[in-house]
């Protein structure tokens, strides 16, 4: 009801056939052939059926057309359409070929594209005929290529439905022709199988059954030389067919050689060599898209790798190398090979290979199919493992030849800078001496090279250094230790640079020399005082006498000296940690003194300068020393120093195990004076002086805010000879709400008179505050003292500290009126017990307030360095002194 023309063609077009030779029969005409009647079937046995279809014969899909559903259709009115093939099967056999389409009154091959899976194939094997049995479309040419123009196949199939589109295109990218086997006695499930195609088992190019069809697979390859891609697939297939992974080696072989199928079953294959099969690598299967615009490569693969001499010059050690590819002899090219390559290449030929080398000859290089290896460290075993980043040989350049002596032609020349046992190492090419650039240098080395020197190679050391030419001798040897001469060692490099034009080994000339000593390092060392003989003052056997090391006080290198001295007792020098002061371990010594000064980069006791000092007290300390064997925590070790202006006041720093690198600060909010004593009596102050000890209350160095708080609660009895031995909070228990940080004073804190008798012993106190100087506030130091609280007892105690009467010391008051801002109060509400050694021991409270502010790096803090170079800002206020009075003495 409705069937017409148009709508068949629908038909015919939706199912692949040819919607141009479409018929429209009706009954009558089917049964015209009484005798032989075609039988379609009955197509009312459907529940609902589509009546009255209306297309306009361009669809793609009936279902596009318009329709009505209904349940009854007249009696012999199913609508029958027949359709002709626009497909065929070429150049292959009656269920197998390169497929076809026809239109536009052509017949062009079909290019493959991944849309073209099972169904499809099982779709045309039933347009043709043929009853589909795991059906497969296969491309790359299986069936020969079509020189025409091709046309591009688009069957998606979504919700059911299939359409056929089909466009033009001038040809097949990569040759990917389609081509259908309607038949397979393989089934898809059937695991894929690989082989060497060659003519032994163990060489050949890599090929793979699939669906009973021989193809290539072709190996993901590196972009360039600077971006070299380790593909280990030779590896993973070589081990698979039980040969070993020593001598696998692939190499990339045109379409043009291969004597096989051009099928292809995967791209871009990609090994890390762990696989236990080339399947399980990473890959593009066959009909995904491929991500290289080029002709994917076979790849030749052998699991053994023959190599030969031949054309030898002047004995068997010497000759053109040549290595067995695909069966046959092919001349491998030496451009530019390094010692290591060259190594093994005389190990792969079981040749000495220590003192491998290769040969320039005047001969021409013509007609040869060089074979291309890379550049091998020295350590593998065959050449199948050098990574391919060489240059190619070409024709016209000069021959070189392989030599694998089985003795060095002469040794290294080497000597060190200043010609003696000591010095930078220098090697000797042509009558030119170049320092020697070796980030590998390893002790037996050093041996080696003091030993072909002439000295004593148990006094070798070896230590990094910084080059200070332009051209060196670069190498990367390493040697035993046991060997006559550095001929005998092992190198992979052995070449002249200039760091100005070779970017690539600049690092060479910071920290990339050798420094050798072979001299006699049988100095010693010990230490005495201590616990044991890892802790203690530290002394030197020199001139046939046990000497003490002291230092300058305020001499920095003694860091430097401890972690020398700990290496030569052999304990880790990076663990040393100094005591600079004389009483921690009792006192010094009596005997005679040395100066050490050590060079950090060269940490040896016999290559440090030994000074004779006489080591007075009053200018020197001993050096103590504790070597320790890993990194000491607080209660080991804990050492104090004061930063402010002077060198005997202001804010405690501390370090310990991991603490030379940034100033760390203690929490000041329960600082008394037994912690200030302690601090004094560890920096090496006098017990006068610790005695004298008191907390800063000034706070000027609080803007040191932002180095670290590592230790708060610490509570002394003051007897302590280190802050170590008292108790504290540090690590995650450190408290310090208010961020106050911990200072000292090891001197009395300075106070002058301005005299008011002709007996000098009355008048008004002033203070000098040591933290601050005219230099860097640009006030004087002259600040009274607000006489709030002030009485007899705090005035017997500046008698006393300036030396004058004190037992009847009377207050003295003043009343000058409002003070200009250069004399303002600096504290107020002073309470004295009457027995402090100096006003610095008493309570008081501070008349101003002071912001601090680094200058240098525009942060809101001061830090280390800014305070010790002056680059800090002190904006002070003042409070209101009550009446405008202030605090004298009458000393009687």
């Amino acid at each position: 009801s409705g069937w017409g023309l148009e709508d068949a063609r629908v038909v015919c077009r939706q199912l692949a056939f040819n919607p141009d030779e479409t018929l429209v029969l009706t009954y009558d005409d089917l049964t015209s052939n009484k005798k032989n009647p075609p039988v379609y079937g009955n197509g009312r046995e459907a529940g609902y059926i589509f009546r009255n279809v209306q297309c306009n014969g361009t669809e793609d899909n009936i279902s596009s057309c318009s329709m009505d559903i209904s349940k009854r259709c007249r009696k012999r009115n199913d609508a029958v359409a027949t359709c002709k093939t626009i497909i065929r099967l070429r150049d292959g056999t009656n269920t197998s070929g390169r497929l076809e389409v026809y239109k536009n009154k052509r017949w062009l091959s079909v290019c493959y594209s991944s849309t073209l899976g099972p169904k499809a194939a099982e779709h045309f094997c039933s347009l043709l005929g043929v009853k589909p049995v795991n059906p497969i479309i296969i491309g790359d040419a299986y069936f020969g290529k079509n020189k025409q123009d091709t046309w591009w196949i688009h069957w998606p199939c979504i919700f059911g439905y299939c359409n056929l589109d089909i466009w033009w295109l001038p040809k097949c990218k990569r040759g990917k022709y389609a081509s259908i086997k309607c038949q397979n006695n393989n089934s898809r499930d059937n695991p894929p199988e690989i082989m060497l195609a060659g003519i032994n088992n163990y060489s050949g190019i890599l090929i793979m059954k699939k669906f009973g069809v021989w193809g290539g697979i072709a190996l993901r390859q590196p972009q360039s030389d600077e971006n070299v891609i380790l593909n280990n697939a030779s590896d993973v297939v070589c081990h698979k067919l039980g040969y070993g992974t020593t001598d696998a080696m692939s190499i990339p072989i045109d379409h043009t050689h291969i004597p096989i199928s051009t099928i292809t079953w995967m791209f871009d294959v990609y090994c890390t060599g762990d696989e236990d099969t080339i399947f399980n690598c990473d890959h593009t299967k066959w009909g995904e898209p491929y991500i290289y615009d080029r002709q994917p490569s076979m790849v030749f693969i052998t699991c053994r790798l023959p190599l030969r001499l031949v054309e030898q010059v002047s004995d068997s050690k010497t000759g053109q190398l040549e290595v067995l590819v695909n069966e046959r002899w092919t001349s491998v090219c030496l451009k530019e090979w390094e010692t290591g390559t060259l190594r093994v290449a005389c190990k792969g030929l079981g040749m000495e290979s220590r003192y491998a080398k290769a040969i320039q000859t005047s001969t021409d290089m013509v007609n040869h199919d060089w074979f291309q290896v890379g550049r091998c460290l020295g350590n593998e075993d065959s050449l199948a493992k050098c990574i391919s980043t060489r240059p190619r040989c070409h024709d016209k350049e000069k021959m070189l030849l392989l030599s694998c002596p089985d003795k060095p032609e002469s040794k290294i020349n080497i000597h060190l800078d200043n010609h003696n046992e000591t010095g930078d190492m220098f090697v000797n090419l042509n009558g030119v001496s170049f320092p020697m650039c070796n980030p590998n240098w390893n002790g037996g080395a050093a041996r080696v090279a003091c030993r072909q020197m002439g000295y004593n190679p148990d006094h070798a050391e070896h230590f990094r250094t910084d080059i200070k030419v332009n051209r060196v001798l670069l190498t990367d040897m390493t040697c035993h230790g046991n060997e006559t001469n550095l001929s005998e060692c092992n190198f992979s490099e052995w070449k002249v640079i200039s760091f100005e034009h070779d970017s690539e080994h600049m690092n060479c000339q910071r920290n990339g020399g050798v420094f050798m000593s072979c001299a006699d390092d049988s100095m010693k060392a010990r230490l005495v005082g201590g616990p044991d003989e890892y802790s203690g003052h530290a002394q030197i056997w020199h001139e046939g006498k046990w000497k003490r090391v002291c230092f300058r006080k305020g001499d920095g290198s003694k860091e430097i000296v401890a972690e020398t001295i700990c290496r030569k007792l052999k304990r880790p020098g990076q663990y040393a940690r100094d005591h600079p002061y004389s009483g921690y371990f009792g006192g010094g010594t009596s005997k005679p003194g040395i100066e050490l000064n050590c060079n950090h980069r060269y940490p040896s006791l016999h290559l440090c300068h030994i000074h004779d000092n006489n080591c007075t007290h009053d200018l020197h300390y001993d050096l103590g020393v504790s070597c320790f064997e890993h990194n000491p925590d607080f209660h080991e070790y804990l050492q104090p120093t004061l930063t402010g202006y002077t060198i005997d006041n202001g804010l405690v720093l501390v370090k310990s195990h991991d603490t030379n690198k940034q100033p760390l600060t203690i929490c000041g909010e329960k600082w008394t004076r037994n912690e200030a004593k302690v601090v004094c009596r560890q920096m090496g102050y006098n017990e006068d002086a610790v005695n004298d000890a008191a907390v800063d209350k000034f706070p000027m160095l609080q803007c040191l805010g932002g180095d670290k708080i590592v230790l708060s609660d610490v509570n002394c009895t003051g007897d302590e000879m280190s802050l170590a031995h008292c108790t504290f909070k540090h690590g995650d228990n450190v408290t310090c709400s208010s961020g106050l940080r911990a200072a000292v004073f090891c001197r009395k804190l300075s106070l002058k008179l301005t005299k008011t008798d002709k007996t000098n012993s009355s008048g008004l106190v002033t203070l000098d505050h040591l933290l601050i100087s005219d230099h860097v506030s640009n006030e004087p130091n002259k600040h009274p003292i607000c006489a709030s609280g002030w009485d007899e007892r705090d005035a017997r105690v500046v008698c006393r500290q300036l030396g004058l009467p004190y037992h009847n010391a009377s207050v003295y008051i003043s009343t000058q009126g409002n003070l200009t801002h250069e004399y303002k109060p600096w504290i107020t509400n002073v309470d004295c017990i009457g027995n402090e050694a100096h006003i610095g021991q008493c309570d008081f409270d501070n008349d101003f307030t002071v912001a601090s502010d680094g200058i240098y790096d525009n942060v809101d803090y001061c830090t280390q360095y800014e305070l010790t170079a002056h680059y800090v800002e002190h904006t002070y206020n003042y409070n209101f002194c009550d009446g405008n009075s202030y605090a004298g003495v009458v000393c009687k």
